[in-house]
């Protein structure tokens, strides 16, 4: 199952994880604003708004999907900077949404990193200094829509057909068993 914890959308409203996580097949990645690996943040992005663009193409599908990308980074990543970083993406009312997440801090993002098996560490200077970069294997994860973990992709496997048609796959088996 997806953890539980507080997050903070791009409003600064704090929600409980579940919110963004049950109801609907959730594509769900971890992401910094200013991410420049392009194995990393950036790989996530492109194919998340591949898979967008996919599923405007199907409004009946888009309606029970939601991508979600939260922040490692709720120092810098606030939720004035998330709105920012999401403009149009996360427009309510969007045909597909994407919420663009973070957290009051460390404290309630450690929780759910941890509990999703995703290792963060912070880059430091020579003198032993935190950076404002992160080390991270990206992964994103497929959730039913019942909070479920069904799918971790990594670079290897984050390809869009990939990943749409194992949504598609979902979609099939939750529909069939209502």
């Amino acid at each position: 199952m997806a953890p539980e914890g507080r997050v903070l959308d791009s409003h600064g409203r704090s929600w409980p994880l579940h919110r963004y996580t049950q109801g609907r097949i959730t594509l769900f990645s971890f992401m910094y604003t200013y991410c420049s690996d392009p194995g990393g943040c950036p790989l996530a992005y492109t194919v998340l708004l591949e898979l967008r663009t996919r599923l405007l193409r199907e409004p009946a599908l888009a309606a029970r999907v939601r991508l979600v990308s939260l922040s490692f980074d709720p120092v810098n990543d606030t939720p004035l900077m998330m709105k920012a970083y999401g403009g149009a993406l996360a427009a309510a009312g969007s045909a597909v949404r994407w919420d663009f997440l973070t957290t009051a801090g460390v404290a309630d993002l450690k929780p759910i990193i941890d509990r999703f098996g995703q290792a963060v560490l912070v880059q430091r200077d020579a003198g032993g200094r935190p950076l404002r970069l992160y080390h991270h294997l990206l992964k994103v994860f497929l959730l039913d829509a019942s909070g479920r973990v069904r799918e971790i992709y990594t670079p290897a496997f984050l390809l869009p057909d990939v990943v749409f048609n194992d949504i598609l796959t979902l979609d099939l088996e939750q529909r069939a068993t209502r």
